[in-house]
């Protein structure tokens, strides 16, 4: 297990799914290239923001790595940010 999965397990729901939130978030902004002042400003559903499918499996690897655990490729079936924060939170709690 991560540092990260640690500190994870160590917080209450609501704040490791709002880790996990901006965790995602501020990978989106990298993988889209977007000016850094664009945290919390984003539409967080991912068609909207033109995320397209390469760019969700660098993201998905980039979990995968940072997590230092599988991540079901499900995962980028996800929506949005929060859907997909909440689909890690559960993987990480089982």
């Amino acid at each position: 297990m991560t540092e990260w999965i640690h500190q994870l397990h160590s917080q209450s729901t609501d704040e490791a799914k709002e880790t996990l939130v901006d965790y995602i978030e501020r990978q989106v902004i990298d993988i889209k290239k977007l000016p850094a002042n664009a945290r919390g400003k984003l539409d967080h559903n991912f068609m909207a923001i033109g995320f397209d499918s390469l760019m969700s499996i660098e993201l998905l690897y980039r979990l995968q790595k940072d997590l230092g655990m599988a991540v079901d490729p499900e995962a980028l079936e996800s929506e949005s940010v929060e859907q997909l924060a909440e689909f890690i939170y559960g993987l990480i709690r089982e």
